[in-house]
């Protein structure tokens, strides 16, 4: 059973913002819902840096006062 807040199944999406300065952006999920916030962290270490219009499949987890966010992303092919 998945933990209060977070959600198991990968989901895809858009990187419809990214600040590459400040490393975080906005994944709008491809069924729709409001955009989710990214932090460069989820993608993990070495991975490459992602830019506006990737594609991206995530997962959702807790994030700062109790708002949802992209807890691991990653970039997918289009």
């Amino acid at each position: 059973m998945a933990a209060a807040g977070r959600h198991t199944e990968e989901l895809n999406g858009v990187l419809v913002t990214w600040n590459d300065g400040r490393g975080f952006g906005f994944i709008r999920p491809d069924g729709g819902g409001a955009d989710v916030f990214v932090h460069i962290a989820a993608f993990g270490r070495g991975a490459e840096r992602p830019k506006d219009r990737d594609r991206v499949a995530f997962v959702i987890g807790p994030g700062r006062g109790g708002r949802q966010m992209a807890a691991r992303a990653r970039l997918i092919s289009p």
